[in-house]
């Protein structure tokens, strides 16, 4: 049996895997791990005859709030991370890695996200030092693709949501904040910022099936984005949620805090044109949490 060897810091992540390998009916068997140490190297090892793909979705992020309050702390641990497990991976041989990087590591002033930008300045300020953390392990892999012809993929999803996402107060991003605050029973609740800036979400089931696809059309490419082509105001979100959930309290925005970039839309053309797409759209996958 092939096995798929997961580094996950998340449960959001395990959870769904899980969940989709067992919908799916794939006969493929999924180690998780959550620390990269000298005991599990020699665990990884044993598992290499038989990998179909390693995922690598780990490190520190948050919210907003935690990037900026954190971030030379973010950008020391996940690039020690990333440096050891990338190089550890390439001389144990593994020849299939997806890396799983994220948007904020794109410039700021682009509206549309093509993967030729990907790592060009200005980076967003808010999420600097996650955002070179990122890059910086995009180069690795991309070192590793010419020293080895190896097929090491940073993959750039929009932001995730879906099931098993789990809330905290500070670190949530957007979308998971707004379904729990929206389903308080408070006559006010207050949102960050304005409510202009667009954003992009993507669903869990979405994400690894489109990783899924990758694989199985053993597509090469340094980077790949992968969203639905739809962005959605964080307003007009919150009213979706609000109408969702059934909300009889008032939002009220406090435009004194920062919104960050105001649109960040992935150019997905590239897996839209090899056959993949989102199954659903956000307005039906918000119905299914």
């Amino acid at each position: 049996m092939k096995n798929i060897i997961i580094f996950s810091n998340k449960n959001f992540l395990k959870k769904n895997f899980k969940q989709y390998v067992t919908k799916k009916k794939l006969k493929y068997e999924l180690f998780f791990f959550s620390n990269f140490n000298k005991i599990n190297i020699q665990k990884i090892k044993k598992l290499l005859k038989n990998n179909l793909f390693v995922l690598i979705s780990t490190g520190l992020s948050g919210s907003i709030q935690y990037n900026v309050n954190n971030g030379p702390k973010i950008y020391e641990y996940n690039t020690k991370l990333y440096y050891n497990l990338l190089t550890s991976l390439e001389k144990l041989s593994f020849k299939n890695v997806f890396f799983v990087s994220a948007s904020c590591a794109y410039p700021s002033n682009k509206n549309i996200l093509k993967e030729k930008y990907y790592g060009f300045p200005p980076i967003e300020v808010t999420s600097y030092f996650y955002s070179l953390s990122k890059i910086f392990a995009t180069n690795i892999c991309r070192q590793i693709n010419r020293k080895k012809n190896y097929n090491y993929i940073t993959l750039v999803p929009a932001t995730l949501y879906g099931k098993y996402s789990y809330y905290h107060s500070i670190n949530s991003h957007v979308l998971t904040a707004l379904l729990n605050k929206l389903k308080s029973s408070k006559k006010k609740i207050v949102l960050w910022g304005s409510g202009k800036p667009k954003r992009e979400f993507i669903f869990i089931e979405d994400f690894i099936d489109a990783i899924f696809f990758i694989n199985k059309c053993n597509i090469k490419k340094d980077i790949i984005n992968i969203g639905t082509g739809e962005d959605v105001s964080i307003k007009n979100l919150a009213n979706k949620i609000k109408k969702l959930v059934n909300y009889k309290g008032q939002i009220v925005w406090d435009a004194s805090k920062k919104d960050g970039t105001l649109k960040k839309l992935l150019d997905s053309s590239f897996l839209f044109e090899k056959g993949w797409k989102p199954l659903k759209n956000l307005d039906k996958r918000l119905k299914e949490l």
